[in-house]
């Protein structure tokens, strides 16, 4: 082991040691969640490993709604009390047309709207 192996791990077991999530990639080249780093691959392979992005939950981009336009998915007013309705009928790049008449800039449609099931208009993604 040289210096410069160590520096390309040294983040990694830092952030092993401070209890942060740690992932492997496997053969698949899928990243999953580990509890052990072997040493035996860490050093010759530290690529295999890296600290687990952290996630977090962003609005949905208006490329998401039109994907739930061409499913069809429901939406529903958040507002309390009103049990309004609709699916997205048309989009443009910042506006959405809706089967009740009214089009929504994409912001405000977030804002006023969510799933069906009472979740709203956002995803979760991997920093």
């Amino acid at each position: 082991m040289n210096r410069q192996d160590v520096t390309r791990v040294l983040p990694l077991l830092e952030a092993f040691a401070k209890g942060k999530k740690i992932q492997f990639k496997t053969n698949l080249l899928n990243w999953e969640d580990t509890d052990t780093i072997a040493s035996i691959l860490l050093f010759p392979y530290p690529e295999r490993y890296r600290i687990k992005p952290e996630s977090k939950t962003v609005p949905l981009t208006i490329e998401d709604l039109y994907e739930h336009f061409k499913k069809g998915t429901i939406f529903k007013s958040s507002a309390i009390g009103t049990d309004l309705k609709c699916i997205i009928t048309a989009l443009t790049s910042n506006n959405i047309y809706t089967g009740h008449g009214f089009n929504y800039i994409d912001i405000e449609f977030r804002k006023l709207f969510c799933f069906e099931d009472g979740s709203p208009l956002t995803k979760i993604v991997e920093e």
